[in-house]
């Protein structure tokens, strides 16, 4: 009994000292003209650009959706959720983002390499008062 629980003590101190490449999963999110989720390159200029603070993005992998993390979204617009092991993830990103002021925004992604990100792009929403009247003024 002994020696399973130090075994088993062992190889887990491996994997969570060493054994695991840990990385994060980070993207941006933006104002524009549709709700949408896409990869993208770092260098590009929607990622340098200005950005929404304070949508929340959730991140869901594999056929059972189980939940890879929660982030808000910065002043900057950017996010990040940390991933034990990008290797392990094969499946396809369910990321969904919602915040106030825009409409909800969802997209399927696979895993970006290196050098690219998740961009979220969300249209933003108006009161209802803010709708352009009908032809005629009614």
């Amino acid at each position: 009994m002994k020696t399973s629980i130090g075994l088993t003590l062992a190889i887990v101190s491996a994997l969570v000292l060493g054994g695991c490449k840990s990385s994060s999963l980070s993207g941006k999110v933006i104002a524009g003209d549709a709700s949408v989720v896409t990869i993208t390159g770092n260098d590009e200029d929607r990622m340098k650009g200005e950005g929404l603070e304070g949508v929340d993005v959730e991140v869901r992998l594999g056929q059972g959706r189980a939940l890879l993390g929660k982030a808000t979204s910065g002043p900057d617009g950017s996010w990040s959720i940390g991933v034990p092991d990008p290797k392990m993830v094969r499946d396809k990103l369910s990321v969904m983002a919602k915040g106030d002021g825009v409409l909800p925004s969802r997209g399927e992604v696979y895993f970006p390499g290196d050098g690219r990100s998740v961009l979220v792009v969300m249209k933003r929403s108006g009161p209802a008062g803010d709708k352009a009247p009908a032809p005629g003024g009614k």
